[in-house]
């Protein structure tokens, strides 16, 4: 039996509402430096939204990125079917993990799902 998307909408509302993160996402947008360079800088922060994170999975490997030795978390984050978010949207938490979102997975036209990595230092409590 198919689900009228109204009800999957509805469905979708209750199940971020279940355990909901209100997020300030900011946009990478490309920048070009005085020497013609391409770079990306931090855009216009998007005004809060209400979304769901929910956790996929961990490398346990290490990697090393120019501020020292992290973890990369994998999440879902789910949102209203009209969210707005876009691939390279940011945000840092309370405890000052960043977030990064890497791409979306198919959310059939009533949620946004969208596949997130935080980033956490090898030395952080998870």
């Amino acid at each position: 039996m198919m689900l009228d998307q109204d009800v999957q909408r509805a469905m979708t509302t209750a199940f971020i509402e279940f355990d909901p993160v209100t997020i300030v996402l900011i946009p990478r947008v490309p920048s070009t430096t005085p020497g013609g360079a391409q770079s990306y800088v931090d855009g216009t922060p998007r005004a809060p939204q209400v979304f769901k994170l929910s956790l996929l999975g961990h490398d346990q490997r290490p990697i090393t990125t120019v501020s020292g030795e992290e973890r990369r978390i994998e999440y879902h984050l789910i949102g209203q079917h009209d969210a707005e978010i876009e691939v390279g949207d940011r945000w840092t938490d309370a405890d000052g993990t960043r977030f990064e979102v890497m791409g979306f997975t198919d959310g059939y036209g009533y949620m946004t799902k969208a596949l997130v990595y935080r980033h956490s230092p090898r030395t952080a409590v998870l």
